[in-house]
Parts: C-alpha cells; sequence; structure tokens
C-alpha cells in the first residue's frame, strides 16, 4: 500500500500543485534513469548537452507515449500546473527536481511501472534512430 503524500514547506507556500500518493525509490529511479537515456539520447541527436528534466534545469521532453518536464518556477505560466512526467493516467510531480517532494496521482504497482517504463524507454530511443531527414520534416 502507498502511503498517503505529505507536502513541504515548499508546496505548500508557493503553492506548487501535488499529488495525493508518495512515490517510492523504485518509481523514482526509473524515472532517473529515463531521465538519463532521454539526455544521453538527445545528446547524441544535437550534438551538445541537453540536461535531463528530472533536474532543475528548464527542460521538457515529450513523445507520443509520455511526457517530462522540468519544475517549473513561473507560478503564473500554463506549465505551473502541469505534472513533471505523465504517461496514460499516471502522473508524478516534484519540487524542484526528482526525489524532492515527490508524489503521484494514482497508486501504481511495480509490474505495471515496469511495462510503462519500457514504452516509454523504447519511445525515447526510436528518435535515436531516425535519421536527420525525416527529423527535420
Amino acid at each position: 500500500m502507498t502511503t498517503r503524500y505529505e507536502p513541504e514547506l515548499g508546496h505548500i507556500c508557493f503553492g506548487n500543485w501535488w499529488g495525493p500518493f508518495q512515490c517510492s525509490e523504485l518509481i523514482m529511479a526509473g524515472l532517473y534513469w529515463l531521465g538519463m537515456e532521454i539526455q544521453r539520447v538527445e545528446e547524441n541527436i544535437r550534438q551538445e548537452e541537453f540536461p535531463a528534466p528530472t533536474g532543475n534545469v528548464g527542460t521538457s521532453y515529450c513523445t507520443d507515449v509520455f511526457e517530462m518536464r522540468s519544475y517549473c518556477w513561473d507560478t503564473d505560466s500554463e506549465r505551473a500546473d502541469l505534472p513533471n512526467f505523465k504517461c496514460g493516467d499516471f502522473e508524478v510531480r516534484w519540487y524542484k527536481w526528482l526525489g524532492r517532494g515527490t508524489s503521484m496521482n494514482r497508486e501504481i504497482d511495480a509490474n505495471e511501472f515496469a511495462e510503462m517504463l519500457d514504452r516509454c524507454l523504447e519511445s525515447v530511443r526510436k528518435n535515436e534512430s531516425i535519421d536527420e531527414f525525416e527529423r527535420l520534416t
């Protein structure tokens, strides 16, 4: 059973959104891995640094399977209320970086998360195999 999430002071004071459930270390580790794979693939494609959206760096990444974005500092922005990770109906939010004040919108078991993570990783790696011409069109 998942623990209820207790927001930290920053969430409360600055009005950042959070989910009702505490995010497990297993899920955070999987999302960190996904972030590192995004960074690796994007740096290979761009041939320049691309910080993983799991940090406090302002990057975002989107495929037809999932979305991942860094913490949004601009509380007036439309991005401010978007989850940091979304795949289907599963959402994870964090405060400033993955692992700090990390909550999720619903309970999820390890098997469901593993299948979700596999789909997400596959969608990232698919971008690496697309040639430059296809990427530009």
